[in-house]
């Protein structure tokens, strides 16, 4: 498999609330940056310009995950969930890296779905066997549905992927 630079999971419609969602980001989150600390040790909100950005750090807690899903919920079509997105802070292209997800989405639409995607920095080198842990915890914890390596999907047993599906 070519270098991976992203993992998705995805999962079909459930209306989850905050509170639920801020714990399972929680977990995530901390897993992540005790498992991958030279690139997920700080996180920030994006902004409009790389200084803006900077002044928004987030300290990963589940009261202050909670604050930015409140924010961001659609209070117009709340079934189309919760977006949220942070990103590594760092300034050099090759080594920023960024997560993003949708929670709590359930409209009827079969091309929606609830997602949590972890975008790695384009100098990594990380390998199948190097994700697995991360990859089964972020599904479990979000009980995941599907998976897909950089877009293709994957079984999450084997993490076998299969351009065919693409």
């Amino acid at each position: 498999m070519e270098k991976i630079e992203s993992i998705s999971i995805l999962w079909s419609k459930r209306k989850e609330n905050v509170d639920v969602l801020s714990k399972k980001l929680f977990y995530s989150l901390e897993y992540i940056s005790k498992e991958f600390p030279e690139i997920y040790s700080n996180w920030y909100q994006k902004g409009k310009s790389l200084s803006e950005a900077l002044k928004n750090k987030v300290a990963i807690s589940t009261d202050n995950l909670k604050k930015i899903l409140e924010v961001n919920v659609d209070k117009e079509f709340p079934n189309l969930g919760i977006r949220i997105s942070l990103w590594n802070g760092i300034e050099e292209d090759d080594k920023q890296a960024s997560f993003s997800a949708t929670l709590g989405l359930y409209t009827d639409s079969e091309n929606l779905k609830n997602s949590f995607v972890l975008d790695f920095p384009e100098q990594n080198c990380f390998k199948m066997e190097d994700l697995k842990p991360l990859i089964t915890f972020i599904y479990s914890t979000f009980q995941g549905e599907s998976l897909r390596i950089n877009g293709i999907p994957c079984q999450i047993q084997s993490s076998d992927c299969d351009e065919r599906e693409a």
